[in-house]
């Protein structure tokens, strides 16, 4: 493709890209909204009977979850399609962007959708086997020291009695066994694979893109760093529950430049179609103001008036005969 054809198509496809990019924010904010009654439920890592009251949680809101799920799996769809935008005008301007790319930018979200779905289903099935009658007779999983000294303490707590205590503790680890084993169970092959597949691809097409589109001067030095960042944080997560902040931020961001309002303006590279570095915030002020300073031609300035000539002083003498 041709310079003027492609600097043609991105002014054709902008604003698709930068509503594509905005609705990526929202689904992504929809999705954690709608499970927020789900969290708030949800039992911690250290809680005592932490795979029961994952299933029994799960029972309670299945259909919110789904919804949760759902919606992350657009929202992942609606980035992707603003990573390959992003991925098109860097090609375009340097041909060191791998052409791969452009097929783990759409497979990414493909994967983490087929990964979510098949993880809520494996969950919901536990959950159908766990809830039945006669659950806790089934096959059951080991429990480590840990899970073990946890039931300990939660008996202590609730249970009065020496008898009372021991039946608590009987009955607590085998109901945890057993939710255990089931989880493990349906914790499948296609769902774990998919979801490492799809979140290492959606990383990797973060990162690459964004170094590559630095150098070609499409994002700034910050907005390129802050992109690989983004891809980072997909792997090793902070807050894995939570909102992804940095993402929802660098995404907003791209969708203002893809619009054109940026401060200050966009680097050269999107007007001329050429990789061309974008201007250091300071060389960018400077330019700014050269720019809008009116241009002054010296030989238009008048001449400065010459300064007459000073009367030579009249003598003393010479005044006294006038006086005269």
């Amino acid at each position: 493709m041709d310079n003027q054809a492609q600097l043609s198509w991105e002014a054709r496809f902008a604003r698709l890209a930068a509503a594509s990019a905005f609705l990526g924010i929202a689904f992504q904010i929809a999705s954690f909204v709608v499970q927020l009654p789900a969290l708030a439920d949800a039992p911690g890592r250290n809680d005592a009977l932490r795979y029961r009251e994952t299933l029994l949680n799960f029972e309670d809101h299945s259909g919110v979850l789904l919804g949760s799920a759902i919606m992350q799996g657009i929202g992942t769809f609606f980035a992707a399609g603003a990573l390959f935008y992003l991925f098109r005008a860097t090609r375009h301007r340097r041909v060191e962007l791998p052409r791969f790319v452009q097929w783990v930018v759409p497979l990414a979200p493909v994967l983490i959708t087929v990964a979510v779905i098949a993880n809520w289903a494996g969950l919901k099935d536990a959950t159908d086997q766990y809830t039945k009658p006669g659950a806790t007779a089934d096959a059951k999983a080991k429990l480590n020291n840990d899970e073990r000294k946890d039931i300990a303490d939660y008996c202590r707590d609730h249970a009065r009695g020496a008898s009372a205590l021991r039946a608590c503790r009987a009955g607590r680890s085998r109901q945890e066994a057993v939710a255990k084993k089931l989880v493990q169970d349906n914790q499948g092959a296609l769902g774990a694979g998919a979801l490492f597949g799809g979140t290492i691809a959606l990383a990797f097409a973060y990162v690459i893109i964004s170094l590559n589109a630095m150098r070609a001067g499409l994002l700034s030095r910050f907005m390129g760093i802050l992109g690989i960042i983004v891809g980072a944080l997909i792997v090793l997560p902070l807050l894995p529950q939570g909102v992804p902040i940095v993402q929802i931020f660098w995404l907003a961001a791209l969708g203002m430049l893809f619009l054109g309002y940026w401060p200050g303006g966009r680097g050269p590279a999107w007007e001329t179609g050429e990789a061309t570095p974008w201007p250091a915030p300071q060389r960018a002020m400077l330019q700014q103001r050269s720019d809008e300073e009116p241009e002054r031609d010296d030989l238009d300035e008048p001449e400065p008036d010459e300064e007459p000539e000073e009367p030579h002083p009249v003598s003393k003498k010479r005044k006294r005969k006038r006086r005269r």
